[in-house]
């Protein structure tokens, strides 16, 4: 490993309901690739991989891939139900 990062990302508990944002989730990834390259003074072009890990999760999207609401409040950022949820 010649460079790494993390950049945390948001999660809503409500009851026994943990949800998350895929949009949010998405431009951490972004920004700790970006920040993980400069940590590891390599150059762009010199990248041959990078590694993911993630827990499962169901993100929910709609028309368009557009987000859709999984939470109580229907705030459309709010569409993955995390895997410590308990309402299944």
């Amino acid at each position: 490993v010649l460079g790494s990062a993390s950049v945390s990302i948001r999660t809503w508990k409500e009851l026994k309901h943990v949800e998350q944002s895929s949009n949010n989730i998405w431009s951490a990834t972004c920004s700790a690739v970006k920040e993980g390259l400069r940590n590891s003074n390599v150059k762009p072009e010199q990248v041959k991989g990078i590694g993911f890990d993630a827990t499962c999760s169901l993100v929910v999207l709609g028309e368009n891939d557009l987000p859709v609401s999984v939470s109580l409040s229907n705030n459309r950022e709010r569409n993955i139900i995390v895997w410590m949820d308990h309402r299944a």
